[in-house]
């Protein structure tokens, strides 16, 4: 995933072991990848960025608020891929029981 920081948060949720994972509550990454499809008006989240969230989910058990940094999109010109990327990306967010608040950062490419 190039330009992602999801792989950062594997090694590092790895690194500092189940039981301190267990008591993050709050944590900031980068917004899970895109994979391009074969058309150019479809996208999907990538296999990797859906595995780190599973991950997430199975180790940060208490996790209340999740900051999403992603980059504005012109939402006039692609509207319907922005809709189409919270459709697969928010019940992935709603899978893990103690999420409360996330918070999509947005910023200019």
């Amino acid at each position: 995933m190039r330009g992602s920081c999801i792989p950062g948060l594997f090694h590092f949720l790895t690194d500092i072991g189940p039981a301190n994972a267990s008591l993050i509550t709050e944590l900031r990454i980068r917004a899970p990848a895109l994979s391009c499809a074969d058309l150019p008006d479809k996208i999907v989240l990538s296999e990797e960025s859906i595995r780190y969230l599973r991950f997430m989910q199975e180790k940060c058990t208490r996790l209340t608020t999740l900051h999403l940094e992603a980059f504005r999109w012109n939402l006039d010109e692609r509207h319907e891929l922005v809709k189409e990327y919270h459709r697969q990306l928010f019940p992935l967010l709603e899978a893990i029981p103690s999420l409360r608040k996330v918070v999509l950062c947005s910023h200019q490419s």
